[in-house]
C-alpha cells in the first residue's frame, strides 16, 4: 500500500496536478471531434504523466 501522506507536500501537490491534467486529456481524447494527431499527442502526454506519477510514488 502506498502512503502518499509520507511524501513532501510538493510531491502530493504534483500528484494532484497530474490527476487533473490526465482527466482533462482523457475527456478531450474521447470527444468525437478530436483529430488523430491530437489523440496521438494526448496518448504520449498521458504516458509521460504516468511515468512521472510512478516516479513520485516510488519514493513512498
Amino acid at each position: 500500500m502506498v502512503n502518499i501522506h509520507r511524501l513532501p507536500e510538493s510531491d502530493q501537490d504534483r500528484l494532484a496536478e497530474i490527476a487533473v491534467e490526465h482527466s482533462h486529456l482523457a475527456l478531450e481524447y474521447a470527444k468525437s471531434n478530436t483529430d488523430s494527431e491530437r489523440q496521438t499527442f494526448i496518448r504520449e502526454r498521458i504516458l509521460e504523466l504516468r511515468n512521472e506519477r510512478d516516479a513520485i510514488l516510488a519514493k513512498c
